[in-house]
């Protein structure tokens, strides 16, 4: 049977002098093959999940580029995460005095997070989008939002470097693979036997969204005046506040105040 959330691990279990063998042959990264065959994986974007989708229509409405993301070689492992530079842009635009604090105390007692689109997960260290973000609007771009929907939506593609390459592969060829790499590794842990191992993968996933709930019909400025993680007590008039500042939302919106700097009322802030 296949364990794990990547089902990566194969558990094989035999009987020897009445007693139960656990032998897991767990898959840690695979490399995709130069000829690997684009597999599709596509997800749902749940109604559940609004401000987080109506963050990533807009985005791929802006760079349609975005509406199918391949895995990068990088993330097909067990552990794959190298942040990039949005999430501190966005923190450096906001950094005025009280901005984010209002954020925290808001009485809608939702906590927000910034959610990043394309995901860092999905970004090679080459990808243009990794290359010029925190830069620019070709780059990731962030809107903050509440924090279940961000984990919510982040599952959409959890995982799927990995599991997705290999989840259709017969038993008998994962055992073959893991055998087959000459710098396996084994370990004997609580009476199971793990042989961890880098294979070779056919087919090479390939992330997008195919049903969007209630982002397929946004409502106006992709539901922005909806998100409750925008402070419009003290940042009235400007729903941007939950995007970088060079998002394309401000080629047609004014920039009312600049959260760089202190909120002041009346002067840089309502």
């Amino acid at each position: 049977m296949r364990l794990g959330a990547a089902k990566n691990t194969l558990r094989i279990q035999s009987c020897v002098n009445d007693a139960t063998r656990k032998n897991d042959l767990v898959v840690t990264s695979v490399v995709y093959a130069p000829n690997a065959k684009p597999t599709v994986v596509e997800r749902e974007c749940s109604q559940k999940w609004s401000q987080a989708c109506f963050h990533y229509s807009s985005a791929i409405k802006v760079n349609p580029q975005w509406a199918t993301l391949t895995c990068p070689p990088e993330a097909a492992a067990t552990a794959w995460r190298l942040d990039a530079e949005a999430v501190p842009a966005f923190q450096k635009q906001h950094k005025g005095d009280r901005w984010l604090d209002e954020v925290k105390s808001n009485p809608n007692k939702v906590d927000c997070d910034k959610d990043e689109y394309p995901p860092a997960y999905l970004l090679g260290l080459q990808d243009p989008a990794r290359l010029n973000s925190g830069k620019n609007a070709q780059g990731q771009l962030i809107r903050l939002i509440p924090g279940g929907m961000n984990r919510g939506a982040g599952h959409m593609w959890k995982g799927i470097c990995l599991g997705a390459a290999i989840e259709d592969m017969k038993d008998s060829e994962f055992k073959a693979k893991v055998d087959a790499d000459p710098n396996r590794k084994t370990i004997i842990q609580g009476g199971v036997t793990r042989t961890q191992a880098a294979i070779t993968a056919t087919v090479r996933p390939e992330f997008t969204i195919n049903k969007w709930g209630n982002a397929a019909n946004p409502p106006a400025n992709d539901g922005l005046e909806l998100n409750t993680c925008w402070p419009n007590n003290i940042a009235a008039g400007d729903p941007g506040f939950a995007l970088l500042t060079f998002d394309p939302y401000y080629n047609t919106h004014p920039r009312l105040y600049n959260y760089s700097i202190p909120y002041v009322k009346g002067s840089n802030g309502s």
